[in-house]
């Protein structure tokens, strides 16, 4: 059984590897809705002057402040 099952995931493996590869390299399925900014160095310049903090960003944001209480953040969840 053991055997079977350690058969069974390398055999996943190397589909999961095969169809990555035909579905971004061969297909162009890895391009899909990607495009690049019009006219990137402002958007970015206006991004640094707004952003001073490094850090992982949400967009759209909810629009709470640093310390809301629970039931606004659940307010805010379920609009």
């Amino acid at each position: 059984m053991a055997k079977r099952v350690l058969l069974a995931g390398i055999l996943d493996g190397i589909a999961m590897f095969l169809w990555n590869f035909v579905a971004h390299d061969l297909l162009p399925l890895g391009e899909i809705g990607l495009r690049e900014i019009p006219n990137e160095a402002a958007v970015m310049a206006t991004m640094r002057a707004n952003m001073p903090e490094p850090g992982l960003y949400i967009y759209p944001g909810f629009g709470l402040p640093p310390d809301a209480s629970r039931a606004q953040k659940e307010a805010a969840m379920a609009e």
